[in-house]
C-alpha cells in the first residue's frame, strides 16, 4: 500500500499553444512535488473564466518513480 502525503499545490493552465493534448503544470511550494495533469473538463470546472492558476489541497505518493497526485479542495491564493 502506498503512503500518501498531503500538501498544497499550484495548478497552472497552459496560456497558449497548439498541443494535441495540453497539460497543466502542478507543483508545491518547495518543488518536491512537480508534474503535469492532463487537461480535462473536471479540472477546468475548478477555474473561473480567464483564470490561469489555482491552489489546491492535494495528496500524493511517488510510486516506482511516478508521481500519483489527487487534487482535493481548492484553497486560497498563495504568494508563491
Amino acid at each position: 500500500m502506498e503512503e500518501r502525503t498531503q500538501t498544497i499545490v499550484k495548478v497552472q493552465l497552459p496560456l497558449a499553444g497548439n498541443e494535441e493534448n495540453p497539460q497543466a503544470l502542478v507543483y508545491n511550494q518547495d518543488r518536491t512535488v512537480e508534474g503535469f495533469l492532463p487537461m480535462s473538463v473536471t479540472l477546468l470546472k475548478n477555474f473561473k473564466p480567464g483564470e490561469a492558476k489555482a491552489y489546491f489541497h492535494a495528496t500524493y505518493a511517488h510510486v516506482d518513480g511516478v508521481l500519483k497526485l489527487d487534487l482535493l479542495a481548492r484553497t486560497k491564493e498563495r504568494a508563491w
